[in-house]
């Protein structure tokens, strides 16, 4: 039975599924093999033990699930910490400019990494255009309204 797998506390209906839900019995024992591998290998590990891989090892577990093809499924980080390391990355390479300039109806996570990365520019999706300028590196727009699911415009 799959529930007898997992570490739940006796006695209680345990119905929280997500990064806090209960712990598979053999978690500890993956995550002593990990630790021996670091110790023997070190950053090597990397390589000899195929973390590099596991990425894609795991997408192509999971890619007939959201019915794709195993090389077209990538388990990586969050939306949210993708964001953040994209806009890290475009403000490193624009030197001299410090502005993200965005539409006022981006999701509000995204807006909220924006601002704890540089100045952030908010204009209404028709002022696209005529603000983009020498002081901005990064230009970010959401095709999909977060609250009701329309496109919010095309990109000629």
């Amino acid at each position: 039975m799959l529930v007898d797998k997992f570490i739940l506390p006796e006695g209680k209906v345990y119905m929280c599924g997500h990064s806090l839900g209960p712990s598979l019995k053999t978690t500890s024992g993956a995550v002593a093999g990990v630790l021996q591998d670091f110790a023997s290998y070190g950053v090597s590990s990397w390589n000899k033990s195929g973390w590099i891989d596991l990425p894609y090892t795991l997408g192509a577990k999971i890619a007939a699930l959201v019915g794709a093809n195993p090389d077209e499924v990538i388990v990586c980080d969050s939306t949210v910490v993708n964001l953040f390391k994209v806009l890290k990355a475009a403000m490193n390479l624009q030197k001299g400019r410090n502005i993200i300039l965005t539409t006022d109806d981006n999701f509000p996570a995204d807006l909220y990494i924006a601002q704890g990365i540089s100045k952030v520019k908010y204009i209404k999706t028709d002022e696209i255009y005529e603000n983009i300028d020498e002081t901005v590196a990064v230009l970010m727009l959401t095709h999909v309204n977060y609250r009701d699911s329309s496109v919010l415009y095309q990109i000629p």
